[in-house]
């Protein structure tokens, strides 16, 4: 009889754990509703477009030599792609390796829908593992979902910056099996963490910031009673998720110290030392409450762990306690992966919510309600913290009436300023631009040639993501096949970015710092031949060279002027130039003679024929261009690696 009733009710929770997965799923179409899978085109949100233009070109890369990096000449004159700035989400690439005989845009959108999908079952997954069973399970994974469509998450897949969400629930998954690993001794999980570890790399790579230091206490407290195979077993996990990565770290810690992370203002910081207390008490509704709720009903799990010896207690706080200082210190430090010192908010409360979910299902368990009026306070103040507003939001869009409606609003439980909640608005994944739009790239194909680059003035938040919300230029190389001066992100933090143009600064300075001289001979530099602005800033600028630089079309907010100047890739020397990734070639050269060309240069650049390629310096631009003594009439200049 006993077994008979256990079998029926896991059969209870079971459903009730399909039924949650289904209302996540749901209310996930629902909020994807706008991203026509299959138009060709990526979702187009801010960094979705990013990480998108990323795609091509390395499967461009791989085809062409077999890595996942190569040179670009399309961008700032030339740049080592795909070995710095891309290490936050290289999973899209590989998958767009992997799938490279499918459209390309199509492998991208299912990709991300599967990371909406994933992400609270790797979390449902991770209760498992922690020893979380029946009704525990069940609410553990109803926290959980809830809390993928709360702040942060749900801003942070508004904005394209959907890997470092799902990383975080891999690295609590790869922590939870360490942890049946060292209570175990089973093999199996410690191979699961290689595996599982080796992919979470590759979506972010600051995934084991997330978890390490509650995995090196956890190690400590196991490292006496585990023997000589167990921990032999860990090191070779360790040693598989980099050997597996390799292809990419090498070349990430190869031109690593050409970023220019140091000189970028970072906007995501706020170095308060009281903000913790404004995050946790922001005032306004009870439901704002979301942080406090989870931390209160985190500490009684904590205070059960503790009165159980449950060796979860130290590595848990442990880790909690550092993406604590993370997230509300983090912007006093100068270390690179404290530049966005927020985003770990989210991975913290994800931690928290282990022990919250293990003290409020213990409470409910016990039905202990009827004697504690405060655990039944806490597990009412935490349901309505959670309730899944936003979820309900997007799944209104599967409704015909309120279909194709874009704009959502949200709370991001930011402090009331003036007793007032301010609401965020912003649009749903999309994949699509407006007419102007798919005008504005036909434009610069059939009104442009290859023959000279284009001046492209790039937008970010400050001037509200002109590209009609996305980052456009991250893509243009890929939709028009022309070279650019500015893009793919005004964050670029490599220093071959010099050579930009976004929001009226350009290579170095802003345009009003320039005498007029001076930015002709800037443009003739960088074979710039037409120029696309949009503040009024740089129009007004650009309006004084009435007699050099002509304004011959509008699309939309967009100026689209020319240079009277041929264009040359050339600064010493002439022949024809034909760029593509990896390789430049050079042809109509008079023999014998030394060329400079308007690339940059880098180290692994060789000739075909051989001969030497030299650095040549240009005024203010921290990379040199390329020098070739002795030329023959043609020679291919290739990436070698």
């Amino acid at each position: 009889m006993r077994e008979e009733l256990h079998s029926k009710e896991s059969k209870i929770y079971l459903v009730l754990i399909l039924l949650i997965f289904i209302f996540h799923f749901v209310c996930a179409a629902g909020f994807y509703s706008n991203v026509d899978i299959d138009s060709g085109f990526p979702v187009m949100n801010d960094d979705y477009s990013i990480h998108f233009g990323h795609i091509d070109p390395v499967i461009k890369f791989f085809k062409d030599s077999g890595h996942l990096w190569g040179y670009d000449p399309f961008y700032m004159a030339g740049l080592p792609k795909s070995t710095v700035f891309d290490a936050d989400a290289k999973s899209p690439e590989i998958i767009g390796v992997i799938f490279s005989y499918f459209n390309t845009a199509t492998v991208y959108n299912i990709y991300i829908f599967l990371n909406y999908i994933l992400a609270p079952l790797l979390f449902l997954w991770a209760l498992y593992n922690f020893g979380l069973r029946r009704w525990a399970l069940a609410f553990g994974f109803a926290s959980g979902t809830a809390y993928w469509w709360a702040y942060p998450a749900f801003r942070f897949n508004l904005a394209g910056q959907f890997a470092f969400i799902f990383v975080s629930h891999i690295t609590l998954l790869i922590f939870s099996l360490f942890y049946r690993y060292v209570e175990s001794g089973r093999f199996r999980f410690i191979v699961l963490c290689a595996l599982i570890g080796a992919c979470a790399l590759s979506v972010h790579i600051l995934a084991p910031i997330n978890i390490a230091v509650g995995s090196l206490i956890l190690y400590g407290i196991a490292f006496k009673k585990m023997n000589s195979k167990q921990h032999l077993g860990l090191f070779v996990c360790l040693a598989f998720i980099l050997l597996a990565n390799s292809p990419w770290i090498i070349p990430f810690i190869r031109f690593y110290g050409m970023n220019n992370l140091a000189d970028i203002d970072w906007f995501f910081g706020n170095p308060d030392p009281f903000y913790f207390l404004k995050a946790y008490f922001p005032g306004g509704g009870i439901y704002r409450y979301l942080r406090l709720a989870i931390l209160l009903c985190a500490v009684g799990g904590f205070i059960r762990w503790k009165k159980e010896k449950n060796i979860l207690f130290y590595p848990v706080l442990g880790n909690s306690v550092i993406l604590f200082i993370y997230s509300y210190f983090g912007a006093y430090s100068t270390l690179t992966f404290l530049q966005n010192p927020w985003r770990y908010e989210f991975e913290l409360n994800l931690f928290l919510l282990v022990p919250a979910t293990v003290y409020l299902s213990s409470i409910i368990e016990e039905v202990a309600f009827k004697k504690k009026i405060l655990p039944l306070a806490l597990a009412l103040f935490l349901i309505i913290c959670l309730f899944p507003l936003n979820a309900l939001k997007s799944a209104k869009r599967l409704i015909p009436r309120y279909r194709g409606e874009r704009v959502v609003r949200y709370d991001r439980l930011n402090p009331v300023k003036n007793g007032k909640v301010e609401y965020s608005f912003e649009e749903l994944p999309h994949s699509s631009l407006p007419p102007t739009g798919y005008e504005f790239i036909e434009w610069i194909k059939n009104n442009t040639s290859s023959e000279g680059r284009i001046m492209l003035e790039d937008s970010c938040w400050q001037s509200r993501h002109a590209y009609w919300g996305s980052h456009l230029p991250a893509m243009l190389p890929t939709l028009t096949g022309r070279e650019y001066i500015g893009g793919p992100i005004p964050q670029y933090f490599m220093i071959h970015h010099y050579a930009s143009f976004q929001d009226g600064f350009f290579c170095g300075k802003y345009l009003e710092d320039y005498k007029k001289e001076e930015f002709l001979e800037k443009i003739d530099l960088y074979n710039i031949k037409w120029i696309v602005a949009f503040t009024p800033y740089s129009r007004n600028f650009l309006a004084k060279f009435d007699d050099s630089i002509h304004l011959i079309d509008r699309i939309d907010k967009f100026y689209l002027y020319e240079v009277v100047r041929s264009p040359n890739f050339f600064l010493k020397g002439s022949g024809k130039v034909r760029a593509t990734y990896n390789h430049i070639y050079l042809s109509e050269l008079t023999e014998g003679e030394d060329i400079v060309i308007k690339y940059h240069w880098i180290k692994t650049l060789k000739t075909s024929p051989p001969r030497k390629l030299i650095e040549f310096r240009v005024k203010d631009d921290p990379v040199p261009f390329i020098k070739i003594e002795n030329v023959p009439s043609e020679i291919e200049i290739y990436n070698a690696y």
